[in-house]
């Protein structure tokens, strides 16, 4: 394992996250990756990264692909999203990350895989001696634990429940169970831009 380090935030939606990667990764020795768990998805869609261009033709992304295509030249990113999927968006993770620990599957080991060969390719691009992952699934840091053991360290962010739900509410989503908030406009000119929930 490379010498870099990866500071992990950690936490739930709506607490401050982005706002802290951005402003740790103003450092000339921290280098802010976002939510690095959207990766494979940005690389299968072609999304439009942050610097404006699409993914796979932005110069910093594509040339994390490359790299990590050199280390991981049997990677299926479909088949390895839906596996990183199932250690982290399940109900029942925390048991099968649990059962994984002591009998690790075919599917586990390839997931821890994908986890270092990405980090990896990452270094390769930008030496960096600190990495910020602002992902914040538990899940995964606790496998990025067993990966980068000592060299792995976290942030936890904790916010008012309050102040979390409404800007949740204001987000039109609640998860965990991804509820639905219906807006509509009122009608009256006083308050046009006024919504009921």
């Amino acid at each position: 394992m490379s010498d870099f380090k990866v500071l992990y935030i950690l936490g739930t939606g709506r607490s401050g996250s982005t706002l802290i990667d951005i402003l740790l990764g103003n450092s000339t020795k921290l280098l802010s990756l976002g939510e690095i768990y959207h990766t494979l998805s940005c690389w299968i869609k072609d999304s439009e990264c942050s610097c404006g261009q699409k993914c796979n033709s932005c110069p910093f992304w594509s040339s994390v692909k490359e790299a990590f295509l050199n280390e991981f030249s049997e990677a299926d990113f479909k088949k390895l999203k839906k596996i990183q999927n199932g250690y982290e968006r399940k109900a029942l993770a925390p048991l099968i990350l649990l059962f994984n620990r002591f009998f690790p599957t075919k599917n586990y080991k390839l997931y821890k895989k994908q986890l270092s060969a990405l980090y990896n390719a990452i270094a390769t691009v930008n030496n960096r001696a600190v990495f910020i992952d602002s992902s914040k699934n538990p899940f995964r840091a606790y496998v990025l634990k067993q990966i980068f053991k000592e060299n792995l360290y976290l942030l936890h962010l904790v916010r008012d429940g309050r102040g979390a739900l409404w800007s949740w509410i204001k987000s039109g989503t609640i998860p965990p169970f991804n509820i639905s908030i219906i807006k509509s406009k009122t009608e009256s000119p006083q308050s046009p831009d006024h919504y009921y929930w």
